[in-house]
């Protein structure tokens, strides 16, 4: 679900077309019978204290009030579809016999007569285990 986004023009009770001063007097106002310090109530006053701060800043401020008069109307972005289920690497391990005697001369070997090595390790993708459900 997606977060509601604030309606800060209704957070101070004002207009879309309210001018600077009238958001200044409407936050005035909203402040002196909200603050913590004086608030009758001081059951979710905080909260509703903070919110008409937030509002008044962005509002008040002529370059944020326009970007948010801008994104006002815009739905917000949906969100990322799901991440696809991780899988684990796992390390596949192969035991190799050991090299024929006769593959080894007695010469000096070159790269290509030294035996390939008893043992190789290599990345494996193993699916995910399957979900238990409830």
């Amino acid at each position: 679900m997606r977060p509601e986004r604030p309606d800060h023009y209704a957070t101070l009770g004002l207009p879309t077309t309210a001018t600077l001063g009238q958001i200044a007097h409407a936050y005035r106002a909203l402040v002196r019978t909200l603050h913590p310090d004086t608030a009758a109530a001081p059951g979710d006053t905080l909260a509703r204290f903070t919110a008409v701060t937030t509002a008044y800043q962005v509002l008040h401020d002529p370059a944020r009030r326009a970007a948010y008069d801008r994104t006002r109307h815009t739905p917000p972005p949906a969100p990322p579809p799901p991440a696809a289920p991780r899988t684990r690497t796992a390390i596949h391990v192969t035991v190799l016999p050991p090299p024929a005697p006769d593959a080894i001369t007695a010469s000096t070997p070159s790269r290509r007569d030294i035996p390939p090595p008893l043992l190789r390790a290599g990345p494996t993708r193993v699916s995910p285990l399957p979900h238990r459900g409830p």
